[in-house]
């Protein structure tokens, strides 16, 4: 029967199946009719046509019992609690198998879960028997569900065992059969050329859904001889051979499988290999394309290097020039204050020692107009500004080097009065 409850709150269905001999009667007109169990009492109104029926019901939970499982030490028992246990058919026979397997302490929501899912006596005997194959003196509510509702059983334990996984926790024989690994899926891992994977390594074949044709695909890639985690990673990077064919095509015919996944994992493509090339990177390497990928230099990058004077650069400038964020504004700025044609080690340098155009300009306006890039470093290094210079001046150290005033500040710091 098909049980159904609607209010404001909450809804649920329930499809419950029950002997004839349950029933107070099968009406053929519309009465009221029962099924009692220990947890309460079902009353039905409605009839009977055949072998179909329809009708509303109400449930009566039966406070003796509820005052039983009090008395058994189990708490939070309510209406909604004696109904699962009314489905369930679950009475005082399972409760005390309960206790019998060492459970007296359970709490009515547990109760329920165990009654919802079905664990019966006969599952509760299998289960203390697994249990005393993994050494453990009983198992978890938690657990007695996991394997009730994944249909572990020792049978299929035995079959994974035998297939080479000796040592297994009942952890990895959840996981096992929640990805329904079994000795079929096992041999066909062997069978594509695997034959000593680890636990861990066909849970991963099973995930991500590694198979005999994927295998063939790989070896047409040119990748013949995989190892398990190579060819886990090109199943995970979505490896194939357009995308392979295609890096071919652009110059790269002889990639390792380390080479290949990087290529992939950062979404290097034959038209970005392309725009490179173009920006004059003709001989670029595999690691160096992919060093130029991570870093994100593309050809957009390269040209406004280019158009600000950075011509022939090679690969590690390029990066230096990206990992420091040297950009075309920056440069023309430097380029305003006086520094113009610059390497790419000196504009670097002012990068990283945070040179400021706009200070070197007012340095200039002090008198000091031919200020070096290093001239420029060390005033920042030591925290000299066109401030401080003044503020020397005004106590009479006017005609001194840049030189000079860095020594004074390293020497006084803003101790001078």
């Amino acid at each position: 029967m098909t049980l159904a409850s609607r209010s404001d709150q909450s809804s649920w269905m329930n499809g419950t199946c029950f002997a004839v001999s349950e029933f107070s009667a099968l009406p053929v007109t519309e009465a009221d009719f029962t099924v009692k169990r220990e947890a309460g009492t079902i009353t039905f109104r409605g009839k009977f046509e055949g072998k179909e029926g329809y009708g509303r019901f109400t449930f009566s939970p039966d406070q003796t019992f509820s005052n039983w499982l009090g008395g058994q030490g189990i708490s939070g028992i309510d209406d909604n609690m004696l109904m699962h246990l009314f489905f369930a058919n679950t009475g005082k026979n399972y409760v005390a198998s309960l206790k019998k397997a060492g459970y007296g302490e359970i709490n009515a929501e547990e109760l329920s879960r165990l009654a919802i899912h079905e664990v019966s006596q006969q599952d509760l005997n299998d289960y203390q028997e697994i249990a005393k194959d993994f050494g453990a003196p009983r198992l978890s509510v938690d657990e007695l569900v996991e394997l009730k509702i994944h249909g572990v059983n020792r049978e299929y334990i035995a079959q994974l065992q035998k297939s080479g996984f000796a040592n297994l926790t009942l952890g990895n024989i959840l996981d096992a059969k929640i990805h329904e690994i079994d000795p079929g899926f096992i041999r066909q891992c062997s069978d594509m050329g695997f034959a000593k994977l680890t636990f861990d390594e066909v849970m991963n074949f099973k995930i991500h859904e590694l198979t005999p044709e994927y295998i063939r695909e790989c070896r047409d890639m040119g990748f013949a001889n995989l190892s398990a985690d190579e060819v886990l990673n090109f199943k995970i990077h979505d490896m194939n051979l357009e995308y392979l064919k295609g890096l071919k095509d652009a110059g790269l015919a002889s990639l390792t499988a380390d080479e290949a996944i990087n290529m992939r994992i950062h979404e290097v493509t034959p038209a970005s290999i392309a725009g490179l090339r173009q920006m004059g990177f003709a001989k670029l390497s595999a690691d160096d394309i992919i060093n130029l990928h991570i870093h994100e230099v593309n050809a957009a990058f390269l040209g406004d290097m280019q158009n600000i004077g950075f011509k022939g650069l090679t690969v590690d400038d390029a990066v230096n020039l990206k990992i420091h964020e040297i950009t075309r504004e920056y440069l023309q700025e430097l380029n305003k204050a006086g520094f113009s044609g610059l390497s790419v080690d000196a504009a670097v340098n002012c990068k990283i020692h945070e040179v400021n155009p706009a200070s070197i300009r007012e340095f200039n306006d002090l008198g000091f107009s031919k200020i070096s890039v290093d001239d420029a470093v060390n005033l920042n290094i030591h925290e000299v500004t066109p401030a401080f210079i003044r503020s020397m001046r005004e106590k009479g150290f006017k005609d001194l080097s840049l030189e000079e005033y860095i020594g004074l500040k390293i020497q006084y710091g803003d101790k001078m009065k």
